[in-house]
């Protein structure tokens, strides 16, 4: 799902976020893989982050979130171009088995694991 840069002005984040859970809902889907979040998370409230906001549109239980944006940016600005990010909730959430980022710090990809047996693994990434 293309997040399309998350508006910084509060009422037009909120609208954004609205859309983005309630096409999560519509779709009924357990993961939503989202690109060009637009936020550093450094310099974000932690109310504001992904995790916040997935547990206010999706309820507190069962969600496992990651993203991925550039730790690199030394600007102190709350916006910047590209990041990933990846929600697994409902069932799906009970198979998480960790997630991760790339080693770069750029922010270019995130991935969950999955466990579906104690032997079988299967990760996702998202570009």
């Amino acid at each position: 799902m293309q997040a399309g840069n998350i508006p910084l002005k509060p009422t037009e984040e909120e609208e954004r976020i609205d859309h983005v859970f309630q096409e999560v809902k519509e779709l009924e889907s357990d993961a939503t893989m989202l690109q060009e979040l637009g936020r550093n998370r450094q310099n974000t409230p932690r109310w504001q982050q992904w995790r916040a906001r997935a547990e206010q549109h999706l309820g507190q239980a069962s969600i496992h979130t990651r993203c991925a944006h550039n730790v690199h940016d030394v600007s102190g600005y709350k916006q910047q171009w590209g990041g990933t990010g990846i929600l697994t909730h409902g069932t799906l959430a009970h198979y998480s088995g960790g997630s991760g980022v790339d080693p770069s710090g750029l922010g270019q990809w995130t991935w969950p694991f999955v466990l579906w047996q104690s032997v079988l693994r299967t990760s996702v990434a998202v570009e």
